[in-house]
Parts: structure tokens; C-alpha cells; sequence
């Protein structure tokens, strides 16, 4: 971190062209924040950033976001290194104007799809991808694309706001691993299988790169195109080939449970269950690293796998519920 835990963050403000008076916020107050915007106990967490900030004061208009004499307690182009911070919000003073609703689409995630990604996105997708064609109906595809989605903004909480708002003023930050956008796929994820699919493409294993244009794209322009909800099928449908892919040469079989399982592999194993005859799930595996037990995702979704996953069961039901519509 930028600075040391028992200092203020205390940066100058300037909005449209004025600085407002100096901010000064301790990081036992920020703690408080973070804590209100994951308990989604919105009215008291505005009451105190009305005290502290004014009232309808938003960094929405904050100017020149990338100085380090601005609102940031570190200067990005150094200190954030690809990594998602569960604790991102002790480093930025304010980030989200007013108020971070805890979870902007919860309820509402197929609505949101259907209003924000034309059909035919979806079609572009399932046509972009010979391996999907050649497994799913499509049908089939559309269903698993669509669940994908809505599960990740089903899940879309406080962090992955104050993430999205840093990518928009910021550009992009760096050989950046935050999760951004409706897929919430890694700028590093989408210039991996860009690469994977021209490597392929060399080797005459397929005709044509569907993400060339990301080859050689800029951090900006990568930003860009997560942020941009239309983009969201062709991203996840490039993570679906590279797991069915996969799973060929694993011999794992192949359906819209294995492979929406195969977009975020969630159940590990301890890496001394060689035979992985037991698998944990998430909290399980949090808890026996948090003990300094070694524990190994389970990348391939084998049926014991499946058997212990969050992840896989809320697949199945947006699976169910779309089909149902």
C-alpha cells in the first residue's frame, strides 16, 4: 500500500475546474464504508458521507483522475498490479458518488440483459466459434451465454462497482486483473485468449481469430470493450471454446452444466488428495488455506466436483430459468 495504515488519506479535489477543501479520511472510516456497502445499509452510509463530503458531492466530476495529488491514495500506474482487492475500497477515498448500491442488477439480471445485448450479439457469437457449434444447439448456446451473464450480475457487488468505476476514469490500469463489465472477464483474460486463438489460427487449426482485434489492443481499448455490455456474449462465448477445447483432451464430458462450471471453477481439492476423492467447496478451502493447508482448484468438472459447487448449482438454476421464459 501507498501509505501506512495509522495515516489519513488526504487528497485535493477538483471538480470542473475548482478544488474544493481538502479531505481528509482515515482508514478506520473507510473501513466503515466498505462495511456499509456490502451490508447494502445505505441511509446511515449517506448520512456520513454527507457530513464528511457535503451534500450531492460525487466523483463522477472529479477531474484528472489519474494524478496522484488527486482522489487516489496511490498512483495506479505503480501500485495496482493486476490484482482485484477485496479491500480495494482502503485505498480510494471516494470512488461511487453518494452511494454504491450493493447490488445494482440483483432481481432484475435477464431484464438487463435483454435490454442492454441485442439478440444478434448472441448469434454473432455462437456463429464466431465452430467449437461451440459443433457441441450446442444453438439454442443451447444462447441459454448457457445468457446464464453466464446473469449469474456474474447476480453476484455483481460493491467491489466489482468501485472496479468498474475505476476502469472508466481511469482508462484501464496497467496488465490489469480486475474483473470488469457485464462478463466480468480480466483485461489479461481477454488478451490471453486473443493470443490462444491466433496460435491456433498459425497452426491452420482454425481459419480466422473472432478476438484479433484485441491482439494487439491497448489496456484503453480492452477497458473499453468490457465495459461495453454488446461485447459480453463474444467474451463469454471465447471462454466456452477454450473449455470445450479443453475438455476434449480430458476426456470430460461436454454440456451447458460442465461448461458454465468451466467459467468460474469454484471447488478445490487439498493438494495432497491425489486421487481428488474430496472435494471442498469455496469456504471450505478458504478455510484450510487460511490454516496454511496447500489446496489446488479444481479446473476440469468432474462429477465430484459438480457435486460440491455453488458456482455449477446457480448455473442449473439460470439455466432452468431462462429455459422456462
Amino acid at each position: 500500500m501507498a501509505f501506512e495504515q495509522t495515516q489519513n488519506v488526504e487528497r485535493s479535489i477538483q471538480t470542473q475546474g475548482a478544488e474544493s477543501a481538502r479531505l481528509s479520511v482515515s482508514n478506520s472510516e473507510m473501513s466503515v464504508f466498505q462495511a456499509g456497502y456490502k451490508s447494502g445499509n445505505g441511509a446511515a452510509i449517506m448520512d456520513r458521507e454527507m457530513e464528511l463530503f457535503g451534500n450531492g458531492f460525487s466523483f463522477d466530476q472529479v477531474a484528472n483522475p489519474y494524478g496522484k495529488s488527486d482522489f487516489l491514495a496511490w498512483d495506479p500506474t505503480e501500485q495496482y498490479q493486476g490484482i482485484r482487492k477485496p479491500a480495494l475500497g482502503t485505498d480510494i477515498v471516494r470512488m461511487a458518488g453518494p452511494l454504491v448500491e450493493a447490488h445494482p442488477f440483483r432481481g432484475r439480471e435477464l431484464g438487463t440483459i435483454a435490454r442492454d445485448i441485442p439478440e444478434e450479439k448472441f448469434q454473432q457469437a455462437y456463429n464466431a466459434f465452430p467449437e461451440i457449434k459443433g457441441v450446442l444447439s444453438q439454442g443451447s448456446s444462447y441459454r448457457l451465454m445468457k446464464a453466464i451473464i446473469a449469474n456474474e450480475l447476480n453476484n455483481y457487488g460493491p467491489d466489482d462497482v468501485i472496479q468498474d468505476k475505476l476502469a472508466k476514469l481511469t482508462g484501464g490500469i496497467g496488465e490489469s486483473g480486475m474483473t470488469l463489465g457485464y462478463s466480468q472477464i480480466t483485461p489479461i483474460g481477454v488478451r490471453t485468449m486473443a493470443k490462444e486463438l491466433q496460435d491456433q489460427v498459425n497452426r491452420h487449426e482454425r481459419t480466422n481469430n473472432p478476438l484479433a482485434k484485441y491482439l494487439n489492443a491497448d489496456n484503453k481499448a480492452i477497458t473499453r470493450a468490457l465495459e461495453d455490455p454488446t461485447e459480453a456474449p463474444l467474451l463469454v462465448a471465447a471462454n466456452i471454446a477454450h473449455n470445450i477445447r479443453m475438455y476434449r483432451n480430458n476426456g470430460i464430458e461436454i454440456n451447458e452444466g460442465t461448461l458454465g462450471y468451466g467459467f468460474n471453477p469454484d471447488v478445490s481439492f487439498r493438494h495432497d488428495d491425489k486421487k481428488h476423492e474430496h472435494p471442498l467447496t469455496p469456504k471450505e478451502a478458504k478455510h484450510l488455506k487460511s490454516a496454511g493447508v496447500e489446496v489446488d482448484k479444481a479446473i476440469l468438472p468432474t462429477g465430484a466436483a459438480l457435486g460440491k459447487s455453488p458456482h455449477f448449482a446457480n448455473i442449473e438454476q439460470w439455466l432452468n430459468a431462462i429455459a422456462s421464459e
